[in-house]
């Protein structure tokens, strides 16, 4: 009896509720609905399926050369020298994301043809967690908008906070209208 009862009691495998697609400006998607990395330069294409997440980090390689030089100006840097290192990170992320390339499945003279925007490729995500993000994101503009009245910056420092709480309010704004888009839906 004790065997019949072990039996029943397989653990249901856990379903997601949605796919997330990978988007991007060069991010397209062939005939069998796999995405497909498009080098404009090359004019190849590079086969992303299953190496979504190591895209994905890669694909921010211009954002991370932005904060790195963000966070050197907190070191009390020269301007040059904190552009300098947002460069260079960018160049060894550029770098970096060329070496991943060649380990893809290259697709000579590719065609791009069917792509995912911005909002269906977000509107793949958890509802919860985009309702996570649009308010940290909201939080954030918050916060550097106080951060900047209370450390009275003046000058670039200044200028630099209001313009990434501005970025983090739209990218608040955004999610919030993919949310609503998806419980609408």
């Amino acid at each position: 009896m004790a065997n019949r009862m072990n039996q029943r009691r397989r653990p249901v495998p856990k379903k997601k509720d949605t796919e997330q697609k990978v988007s991007g400006i060069n991010v397209f998607y062939d005939a069998k609905d796999r995405p497909i990395y498009f080098d404009r330069f090359s004019k190849n294409g590079y086969l992303i399926k299953d190496v979504e997440k190591t895209y994905n980090f890669y694909s921010m390689r211009f954002a991370i050369g932005i904060i790195g030089a963000i966070i050197s100006y907190a070191f009390n840097l020269s301007i040059a020298v904190c552009i300098g290192i947002g460069v260079v990170l960018y160049v060894f992320m550029e770098f970096q994301f060329r070496r991943f390339l060649r380990n893809l499945t290259v697709y000579k003279d590719f065609k791009p043809e069917k792509k995912i925007g911005r909002i269906e490729a977000e509107m793949g995500m958890e509802t919860n967690k985009i309702a996570l993000k649009g308010f940290l994101f909201l939080v954030l503009a918050v916060l550097l908008v106080l951060n900047c009245l209370e450390e009275q910056y003046t000058g670039v420092a200044m200028i630099i906070n209001y313009i990434l709480a501005a970025a983090a309010l739209l990218y608040a704004l955004f999610d919030f209208f993919v949310l609503a888009k998806k419980v609408k839906k």
